[in-house]
């Protein structure tokens, strides 16, 4: 059986203030179905996502997000 092939976006976030901000939003992301990696860029604002799309959306993601206060960008 092969492997997804991950998709990789990049969205900007609201309500980062810090570096423990950066690594909830990071683990938080990382510890939802489908997604690979999280990588947040604090000065820049934003997320840069791999994730399966069979398994999960930028919306759900934006979901989980929002239960930990911070805003994904997704439009």
């Amino acid at each position: 059986m092969t492997q997804p092939t991950p998709t990789t976006i990049t969205l900007p976030i609201q309500g980062l203030h810090c570096s423990s901000c950066a690594a909830r939003v990071s683990l938080t992301l990382e510890d939802q179905p489908g997604v690979a990696a999280a990588a947040v860029d604090l000065k820049g604002n934003h997320v840069t996502i791999s994730y399966d799309p069979a398994a999960t959306t930028p919306a759900r993601l934006a979901t989980a997000l929002a239960t930990e206060g911070y805003t994904l960008v997704t439009q």
